[in-house]
């Protein structure tokens, strides 16, 4: 992690050249735990309201997997990680930022801890009939 941090503060063009596909590549990568600056991130976010566009947009900018709390139990979460979400179901020192819908929590989630929260909100109206067209149909 210390290396990414590194490479993005840093305004050497040829240095970028030569490093990025070490960390902007398609292939999955999770973290060490072990940098001095990284802090378990917690994406909060209500179902259905983009959390997916922009776990991606995390994991193309950091060149991390991003996890989540949700159980690989269920269908949609499974897609997920067809989808290319690596970490899906993970929340342990692999992963960077985790996405949670806390706090709609189901029983057989497990806890677990964050440094900081990114909050993700939609106007509700406009997400509930895509979270009933998702359960529903």
């Amino acid at each position: 992690m210390d290396d990414l941090l590194n490479l993005l503060r840093s305004k050497d063009i040829d240095r970028y050249e030569r490093e990025k596909d070490l960390f902007f590549s398609h292939q999955a990568r999770y973290t060490t735990g072990n940098s001095a600056e990284q802090m378990r991130v917690c994406y909060a976010t209500y179902p259905r309201s983009g959390n997916s566009l922009m776990r991606k947009y995390f994991e193309n900018v950091t060149g991390t997997a991003t996890g989540s709390d949700m159980s690989l139990k269920h269908s949609p979460n499974v897609a997920l990680q067809y989808c290319g979400f690596k970490a899906e179901g993970i929340t342990d020192e692999r992963t960077w930022i985790n996405k949670t819908h806390f706090p709609f929590i189901l029983p057989f989630q497990w806890d677990w801890k964050a440094d900081i929260a990114v909050v993700c909100t939609r106007y509700q109206l406009d997400a509930d009939p895509s979270w009933f067209y998702l359960m529903y149909t």
